[in-house]
């Protein structure tokens, strides 16, 4: 069997990734699982050029594939390098579809790696499930090998302020309208959307917020203060587990 354990983010990726992974699965999501995404997350935009609102980039040690829906079909011919990727067409409502391409396409003892930060943990699950009948293995990556590539290019989080809602809040299954309607809070970070890029953290008696520290202005900071809300640089969420 071969080694799966999680490879941390010392390992040289341009000399080694070849040997360990066998597929690596670019989202187009962000860790907000938002809708729309900031410049700074569109990392599948950035490797395949597909400026589409939706896809998923599969990378193997021998092809690249893009997995998109048809109606995407005329843009995809324009912005594609159809000479480096193979274009698959979906019906994209879930990645599913894609997990069980590539189950029946790998072989066994495969090895496929993804950005845990781009996937639910119930999705993470279900793709567990389905390679495992194949004797495939995911594994998480500490490190994004988009963001290795994209190095010093890649476009900073939107420099935007924040200011109180009022409440003028609609229900959503948007994760990001949760922490909006919580904080009392909007920001126009994200065309057609007016959620603020956070994390929260809510315990027994402590809530800690999780943002870009330089959006917030003196007048925000003294309502947080106020309300008890202890606020912590956006990056240093996942020091926390």
């Amino acid at each position: 069997m071969r080694d799966t354990s999680v490879v941390d983010d010392n390992f040289q990726p341009y000399t080694k990734v070849k040997d360990i992974i066998d597929s690596y699965v670019v989202p187009t999501a962000d860790p907000h699982q938002n809708k729309y995404v900031v410049d700074h997350y569109k990392r599948r935009e950035f490797i395949s050029k597909f400026t589409g609102s939706t896809g998923t980039a599969v990378i193997t040690n021998k092809e690249a594939f893009l997995f998109t829906d048809d109606h995407y079909f005329l843009q995809t011919e324009k912005e594609l390098d159809q000479t480096c990727w193979k274009l698959i067409y979906e019906k994209m409502k879930d990645n599913f579809s894609i997990i069980n391409w590539l189950a029946r396409n790998l072989n066994n003892n495969s090895i496929v790696a993804c950005d845990p930060q781009l996937v639910s943990i119930s999705e993470w699950k279900e793709w567990e499930r389905i390679f495992l009948q194949y004797n495939i293995y995911l594994i998480s990556l500490e490190v994004n090998l988009i963001d290795l590539l994209w190095n010093d290019q890649r476009p900073s989080l939107p420099d935007t302020s924040i200011c109180i809602s009022n409440n003028e809040i609609q229900s959503s299954s948007n994760p990001g309208r949760g922490l909006r309607r919580l904080f009392d809070l909007r920001v126009v970070n994200i065309q057609f959307n007016s959620v603020f890029l956070s994390f929260a953290l809510i315990g027994r008696d402590y809530v800690k917020l999780f943002i870009d520290l330089n959006n917030l202005s003196k007048s925000i900071q003294d309502y947080l203060q106020f309300e008890n809300i202890l606020v912590y640089p956006y990056d240093s969420f996942y020091n926390e587990f």
